[in-house]
């Protein structure tokens, strides 16, 4: 008989990641090929059919030859085409056509509201009104004496309008990160524009839940200061809304982010403490099935109070299944219940698989199952054995950064290298964190204790972190490709086939592999060809790129208005490796660049730069793209006197006025216009 290879051996025992692992190739190739797939939904659903039906066959009839291939290859092909009908259908039923003029609507606030300096920022689902039964996000413009709840109940008239991101490079997808939390439009309301009718009498549980942790949030709010009540509020019961960016990044740079966010962390230490103090003690199988049952009933509780964020239900399932099988006395297969919480998920929303958490969530507990070691997560350690608890701890937290690495260098853009030492004191920090936190919550009468205790404990914390902070190079800024992701995750498994079997050619294939990702990295870095960009911004701004990765940037308010360019500087100046931009803010001669006031000349591309002073000219002047800015009263039939462009550019904040007689004068004159509110930022090759 053959010798089972490893991943068979897993493949075999763990049946349900047979369906799971292409599910998801599928559901990955429906988004990512959801443009040209679209139109073939109905082909996709006969070819499913047909892989359903040659699986079923080959599954039941023996007879037929080499009966095993063919089931398993149909059996996979179906999976694959079920996930990408499940996400393109799932797509498709979040289109929605809004109106263009504004409308009266009555809402309810499903989420926490995120309070600003000026505004609400609240997730509303339409009640009456167009788009019934949608779900919105809203910035409502507020006073000192307004306040919003969960189950709230607004009257609001204005604008919805279909989520839709600027263009500018490298920024992240906002419009994606909205339709996967199933909002279909934003909106904007005046002070005047919305008015609180108060609590809904029928509202969700859900939403019911999520009033009731505002009160425990404000319960915080009294006895705590700002950082502390914000971590608290985090940390216990999953309201984020009160963190700040300073305190989220002293997280993220000491590796311990996963700390306010709830996950499978939290419900081992609230479960391992039941299971202690509760489930030992059950003597009779009977009274443990009880138990057992009221024990998970209180997580799904806690799972509801704290808005179901998907690293907690993905938790809340395997927990869920692991104690039926053991209630039962079954075989508790950890990978199989990571896959059957994957599975659930993924029927119920396809595009989870796309959303950051569940990622992280996921790939972070299939390395702790798969080179963690044995050990029940749900087990506390015994005092006779604290060693060995140690060492299992560093283990798992080792598997754990490892795993996520990858995808925390690429979504986050940070490497923190002190985080396996972070996280072996902040961890047990945070035990004792959720321990006091529920006591201080069941025991008010003892409130003055237990919220010193969990300040001081939280002042611990907060200095670990600054000194983690502090130490020589703490974190590390890369920002590699989704390919070098991938690679990584290669290397990873070749490291662990070399520890596991000491041969050297995995050694080879592993110097390979890191010499496959350096060329990657070199070639994306130097394959970038001259351009300039017209960004989506609040000033009007065209940058003119080297291939040498000189640049230079003309704005008409010149440096004055640097804070605009703090996003782009992020997401795509400093991953491409730019230098800082050159400012134009006088006519000027450079190396690469001629610059005259009106007119930009980069590597013989032309582009002029539209005012309202107009210079009479007997010949127009070829420009290759003439460009329209905000403050600008722009007449095109006078401009086309002066310019002949070969495309016309709009700025995102011209007035409605100007834009539409621009683009109705443009179409007169047969001038192709690329409008940057409607189409997003704009790149253009020069020297091709």
């Amino acid at each position: 008989m053959r010798r089972l290879r490893p991943y068979e051996h897993i493949l075999d025992t763990n049946v349900l990641l047979r369906l799971v692992l292409p599910l998801c190739v599928g559901i990955a190739l429906g988004e990512a090929g959801h443009a040209w797939l679209h139109p073939y939904v109905g082909w996709l659903v006969a070819a499913l059919a047909v892989m359903v039906v040659t699986a079923a066959v080959c599954a039941f009839v023996r007879a037929v030859p080499l009966h095993r291939p063919f089931f398993h290859v149909s059996f996979s092909a179906a999976a694959v085409l079920l996930g990408a009908v499940s996400l393109l259908a799932e797509r498709t039923s979040e289109v929605a056509e809004w109106c263009p003029e504004a409308e009266t609507r009555r809402v309810m606030i499903v989420e926490t509201p995120r309070t600003t300096a000026k505004t609400f920022q609240a997730v509303a689902t339409v009640l009456r009104g167009d788009g019934c039964g949608r779900r919105v996000r809203l910035s409502l413009m507020r006073t000192a004496a307004d306040s919003l709840q969960p189950g709230d109940v607004l009257w609001v008239k204005n604008v919805i309008a279909s989520p839709k991101n600027t263009g500018n490079l490298g920024e992240f997808d906002y419009a994606a990160w909205l339709r996967r939390q199933g909002i279909s439009g934003n909106g904007f309301c005046l002070p005047g524009q919305w008015t609180n009718l108060g609590a809904a009498e029928d509202m969700p549980v859900g939403v019911a839940a999520l009033r009731l942790r505002g009160h425990l949030v404000e319960a915080y709010e009294r006895e705590f200061g700002r950082e502390d009540f914000a971590v608290l509020s985090a940390l216990t019961l999953g309201d984020k809304t009160h963190l700040t960016e300073p305190l989220r990044k002293r997280y993220s740079d000491a590796g311990v982010s996963h700390l306010l966010a709830l996950s499978g962390l939290h419900l081992a230490i609230l479960f391992g403490i039941y299971r202690l103090l509760v489930l030992s003690r059950c003597r009779r199988r009977g009274m443990y099935v009880a138990m057992s049952v009221l024990g998970l009933a209180a997580v799904w509780s806690f799972v509801l109070l704290c808005g179901m964020p998907l690293s907690l239900l993905r938790a809340a399932v395997m927990f869920s299944v692991m104690q039926l099988c053991r209630c039962l006395r079954r075989d508790t297969s950890s990978l199989n219940n990571l896959a059957l919480a994957a599975l659930l998920l993924l029927f119920a929303s396809p595009q989870a698989l796309m959303d950051v958490g569940f990622q992280l969530s996921f790939v972070a507990t299939l390395f702790i199952l798969l080179f963690g070691g044995e050990g029940d997560v749900m087990r506390l350690p015994e005092q006779t054995d604290r060693l060995r608890a140690l060492r299992q701890s560093v283990r798992i937290s080792l598997c754990a950064q490892v795993g996520t690495a990858p995808l925390v260098a690429y979504y986050f853009h940070t490497l923190p290298l002190w985080a396996l030492v972070a996280n072996l004191v902040a961890v047990p920090l945070a035990y004792c964190v959720l321990v006091l936190s529920v006591l201080y919550l069941l025991f008010p009468i003892c409130s003055s204790v237990l919220g010193f205790c969990l300040s001081s404990v939280l002042w611990l914390l907060h200095r670990l972190l600054d000194g983690v902070g502090q130490l020589p190079f703490s974190v590390l800024e890369v920002h590699p490709s989704a390919v070098s992701v991938v690679l990584m995750y290669v290397l990873v498994v070749m490291g662990v086939a070399y520890v596991v079997r000491r041969r050297a050619r995995w050694l080879y294939a592993g110097g390979c592999v890191l010499l496959l990702m350096a060329c990657v990295e070199v070639a994306e870095r130097r394959g970038a060809l001259s351009r300039v960009v017209f960004y989506h911004l609040s000033v009007p701004a065209v940058h003119c790129i080297s291939e040498h990765g000189n640049s230079y940037l003309w704005t008409p308010r010149g440096r004055g208005a640097d804070s605009a360019f703090r996003y782009v500087r992020r997401d795509f100046w400093q991953p491409q490796a730019l230098v800082e931009p050159v400012w134009l803010e006088r006519p000027d001669t450079l190396p690469e660049l001629l610059y005259t006031g009106r007119v930009v000349c980069f590597g013989g591309f032309r582009i002029a730069l539209a005012d309202s002073v107009r210079v009479q000219s007997s010949t127009p002047m070829a420009v290759d793209v003439l460009y329209v800015p905000q403050g600008t009263k722009p007449v095109l039939d006078e401009l086309l006197t002066t310019y002949r462009p070969k495309r016309v550019v709009l700025d995102a904040r011209l007035s409605d006025y100007w834009r539409n007689r621009v683009l109705r004068e443009a179409e007169e004159h047969g001038v192709p216009v690329h409008d940057i509110a409607r189409d997003g930022a704009l790149v253009l090759p020069v020297g091709r």
